[in-house]
């Protein structure tokens, strides 16, 4: 297994929901996130939540949520290429990526999240069970 970096503490408190990914392993996603960061210069990081990976930004939102259309497709290769895959014969169709370009005013209500409970351990709240 592959250490990866820790998600960013300030982008995981603070950072807006901007996508969700399901499908590749973490080493595919983290790969894909570095790229998206790159490419459009804000704050982007992601952590796994109830087996998917959430996206969170801070800065431009416009502007990630501009890369992560961009760099779909890009996803969709990594992860058809990947080495690691634990599908023997992967589909494109495997990769699930949602981009919330336009955020319900209560996003909380409807994107999977992780929460810090009062006891300071961390809460899976997914609004869609």
């Amino acid at each position: 297994m592959t250490d990866l970096p820790p998600c960013d503490a300030d982008v995981f408190k603070n950072g807006t929901v901007v996508a969700q990914v399901t499908g590749p392993r973490s080493t595919t996603i983290e790969a894909w996130i570095q790229i998206v960061r790159a490419a459009c210069g804000e704050r982007v990081d992601w952590h796994m939540a109830g087996g998917r990976g959430m996206v969170l930004a801070i800065g431009d939102i416009t502007k990630v949520d501009a890369a992560l259309s961009a760099h779909r497709q890009l996803l969709m290769d990594m992860y058809m290429d990947a080495p690691d895959n634990w599908i023997k014969t992967p589909q494109p169709t495997d990769v699930q990526l949602t981009i919330y370009s336009t955020r319900p005013a209560s996003w909380r209500d409807v994107v999977p999240h992780v929460d810090e409970a009062p006891d300071g351990s961390l809460v899976l709240v997914d609004p869609m069970l």
